[in-house]
């Protein structure tokens, strides 16, 4: 499903900018699932803040808040690059 983030009291989602295998795998880690099955847009638009972009995982973190990532709110993109996952 479509990634949402809780920072400040807000939802927002993550921009698919850079995203890749190993970020998916942080999440689904954080979520109790093995690895990513499938990843990318196309799960839907949030509505809210876009909070995270060019998130940059080792593979090791245990949330990708822990992963490098430029600063909150800070990016280019739209709703429609907005990530989404099926662990």
């Amino acid at each position: 499903g479509l990634v949402q983030i809780l920072y400040n009291g807000k939802w927002g989602s993550v921009c698919s900018q850079n995203f890749d295998y190993t970020d998916a795998s942080v999440i689904c880690r954080h979520l109790g699932f093995s690895k990513p099955i499938a990843y990318g847009p196309g799960y839907g638009k949030g509505n809210g803040t876009i909070w995270l972009n060019n998130i940059r995982c080792n593979g090791y973190e245990s949330s990708i808040t822990a992963c490098n990532h430029d600063d909150w709110g800070v990016h280019d993109c739209k709703h429609d690059e907005d990530i989404g996952i099926t662990c």
